[in-house]
């Protein structure tokens, strides 16, 4: 999953019959990372029965009384989880990550579906086992992984942002869950390997004697092209920054249901481990905005600025915030900016023509409109949007077409 990092979109709502009053939505977005910060969180110690003790002790900082009592409450179902699954987990070793990734995702399913997500991951690992060759190469290992996570009836898609049960339980697979599982099945069988990072994307990385490869949906790729395409500065992710981006993952999930109390708590945990990704910042600031915690937000977008300066969607976060708060003039500022690094952002040319629509702007807001449409045709907000402010110019057939554009896909959505 990589990934929330959201993205806000404003749409203008006025009481006219016509128009359709969409929220404000909050699109999903792949991961963006650095490298992890070094935590003194023992959760690589974690073993599939006491799990829930390690999990314990690092949800209960800060908590009062009545939230240990009802941690403690969940605490006791995960470890009945974990004890019921205790032989379908006998594939993978004690201190194998899987664990501590599963038992995270368990606050989101049933028993019964990570018993079902463990049996599928152990029969990935036997097969890897079973197709092994001595004389194959490190490319060659890997490569196996993703033949037979394909084999076991995984397909391969593109980043949907879910959770890596999820993915097994629909038997799909998208570059944080393959990567997820590489990772995994590396670490029971000794490879050298690491996860990396980057803007809206993971993949695996092999290090072992100076020799490296990149893999990627089973394809090598050379440093250059992720040093030219996502601006990689060659770090990886350590044992603490993958489970930081599974509590965001999780984050993600509850925010996707509306439980954005829960999300800013998932964020929180990941915030402690890697303290240094910007990603998880602007996601916070995202679940802070859907409370209307503005100001809050507002910080978080600052923060994720701060690590990554060519972090355009939390420059547009950040614009939306204070849009919110009515500070147009410095919401447009941002909007200048998330436009500038990421001329193809459809979303803040949208954002932007609102800000300008409230400052009476009309005609800058419907060449900020008319942008948006073309980069995005099937987006009903910013048909919508356009409608409003044509109507203010009385241009009312014109402003009729884009209202009734809005409804169509908004029909067909």
């Amino acid at each position: 999953m990589t990934n929330m990092s959201l993205q806000r979109v404003s749409t203008y709502i006025r009481h006219i019959p016509q128009l359709w009053f969409g929220q404000r939505i909050k699109g999903l977005h792949s991961f963006s990372r650095t490298a992890a910060g070094q935590q003194n969180i023992k959760l690589n110690t974690l073993l599939p029965l006491n799990h829930s003790h390690a999990l314990l002790e690092l949800n209960c900082q800060g908590l009062n009384a009545r939230a240990v009592r009802q941690l403690l409450r969940r605490t006791i179902r995960l470890g009945q989880i974990a004890s019921s699954r205790v032989n379908a987990s006998r594939v993978f070793s004690e201190q194998n990550i899987i664990h501590q990734m599963l038992s995270i995702e368990a606050e989101m399913f049933k028993s019964e579906e990570i018993t079902i997500a463990y049996h599928k991951l152990n029969s990935i690992l036997l097969r890897v086992k079973r197709q092994l060759k001595g004389s194959m190469t490190p490319a060659q290992k890997l490569k196996l992984v993703y033949t037979v996570m394909q084999q076991q009836g995984l397909s391969l898609v593109a980043n949907e942002e879910d959770l890596l049960v999820s993915h097994l339980l629909r038997n799909t697979a998208d570059c944080d869950a393959s990567s997820l599982i590489v990772f995994a099945v590396s670490q029971e069988l000794g490879w050298p390997v690491k996860l990396v990072l980057v803007p809206k994307h993971v993949f695996v990385r092999y290090e072992a004697d100076g020799h490296s490869i990149n893999i990627d949906y089973g394809i090598i790729k050379t440093d250059q092209y992720y040093v030219e395409k996502y601006h990689w500065n060659k770090t990886c992710l350590d044992l603490n920054g993958i489970i930081a981006l599974i509590f965001d993952n999780r984050g993600l999930a509850n925010h996707k249901l509306k439980r954005y109390e829960k999300a800013i708590l998932d964020y929180d945990q990941a915030i402690e481990l890697n303290p240094l990704d910007a990603e998880i910042f602007d996601n916070r600031g995202c679940a802070k905005d859907a409370l209307r915690r503005y100001e809050e937000a507002i910080l978080d977008c600052d923060q994720a600025i701060k690590l990554n300066p060519l972090y355009a969607n939390a420059f547009n976060n950040r614009g939306y915030a204070k849009d919110a708060l009515r500070r147009y003039e410095e919401a447009i500022l941002d909007y200048d900016q998330a436009i500038k690094l990421n001329p193809l952002y459809a979303n803040a040319f949208n954002n932007r023509g609102l800000a300008n629509h409230k400052l009476k702007r009309y005609e800058k807001a419907i060449l900020d409109y008319d942008q948006a449409i073309e980069l995005n045709p099937l987006d009903a907000t910013a048909f919508n949007n356009m409608g409003i402010v044509l109507n203010h110019l009385g241009q009312l057939g014109e402003a009729r077409q884009a209202f009734e554009q809005a409804e169509r896909l908004r029909q067909g959505s």
